[in-house]
């Protein structure tokens, strides 16, 4: 890349996003502009880094994840378009905000079900 090229790399710097509030900060010195034809190629690249580096974590015991059923794999981790979840073990006596939370089940779920998943978390339906 030649002068001009990095200028318009380096003149931005990116935060990170992390439940909401901006933390940290980074200048690239190297990359893509937004909108440049490559970047969606460069977004999965590095979602594959990040998903690559998670199941390295899981294999070396630093980020368990959960399995979704008995005899299922475990999980530390899902990406959908531009958001990332992750599923860890935290012993920071953290605890879910019940006021932004709700459940959403499958329409062919009985109403009484819901009602009795509602009561065990206390969480508010939503309505499908």
């Amino acid at each position: 890349m030649d002068k001009l090229d990095m200028q318009c790399v380096t003149t931005v710097t990116y935060s990170f996003l992390l439940n909401g509030a901006a933390q940290g900060s980074v200048t690239p010195e190297r990359g893509l502009k937004q909108g440049d034809p490559l970047s969606p190629y460069l977004f999965i690249i590095c979602s594959e880094v990040l998903s690559w580096l998670c199941k390295k974590a899981q294999q070396d015991g630093v980020l368990i994840g959960l399995r979704v059923s008995k005899g299922s794999p475990k999980i530390n981790h899902l990406l959908f378009v531009d958001d990332t979840i992750f599923f860890c073990r935290s012993d920071s006596g953290q605890m879910i905000n019940k006021a932004k939370s709700a459940i959403t089940f499958s329409g062919k779920t009985p109403h009484a079900i819901k009602l009795e998943a509602q009561q065990i978390l206390g969480i508010q339906l939503t309505e499908s």
